[in-house]
């Protein structure tokens, strides 16, 4: 009766008590590669950001002049804005067309009166 459903689960038991063991040492060889990628990963960080520390060659040329760079950017204000969503893109097409315009009659009349300044008899 008892030792009946002993020996029935003895599989069972057996099973247990070998994953019991076989899964923490897989798990310790398996932690330990990866501890090693990430050792090699970060002693790869480490090399570049000396590398980069000390300035050195194209990458301390490309560095500076990146520095350069950020320091030359144009702070963007308020009345340097190009477009905003106050008005809508039909108000702006039309007051862009507007102002083409005049400035084509401005040209027109400029035209003119040039020509009339070169012609003095008519």
């Amino acid at each position: 009766s008892y030792y009946g459903l002993v020996q029935s689960g003895y599989p069972l038991l057996l099973g247990y008590a070998i994953l019991f063991n076989v899964i923490p040492i897989f798990r310790k060889f398996w932690i330990g590669s990866q501890n090693k990628q990430i050792e090699a990963r970060n002693t790869n960080r480490r090399k570049w950001r000396e590398r980069l520390s000390s300035k050195a060659g194209d990458i301390g040329r490309k560095l500076v002049s990146a520095s350069r760079f950020g320091r030359k950017r144009k702070q963007l204000k308020a009345d340097d804005v190009v477009y905003n969503t106050q008005q809508g893109a039909s108000e702006l097409k039309e007051q862009r067309g507007k102002s083409d315009l005049d400035e084509f009659d401005k040209l027109l009349r400029d035209a003119d009166d040039n020509d009339s300044k070169d012609r003095p008899f008519q």
